[in-house]
């Protein structure tokens, strides 16, 4: 017996379809040069070394410092 990880082959709800849409869609933004994460942010604390600077952690168990870029 074969087995699927596609998601077009199991009972979606229209909920879930539309669910699905609007996040590819929103991926696809690109204004403002936004920064990908691969998981959900938990916590943000400004970089007491630096200004302009944060540090994301996130809830795949990483922490990343990021420069934050602000365009005048």
């Amino acid at each position: 017996m074969s087995k699927s990880t596609d998601p077009d082959q199991f009972f979606q709800t229209s909920h879930s379809l539309a669910e699905t849409s609007r996040k590819a869609f929103k991926a696809k933004n690109n204004h403002g040069n936004p920064i990908r994460l691969s998981s959900k942010i938990l916590a943000v604390l400004a970089d007491p070394s630096t200004d302009g600077a944060v540090y994301i952690a996130e809830s795949a168990g990483t922490v990343r410092r990021v420069v934050l870029e602000v365009d005048r």
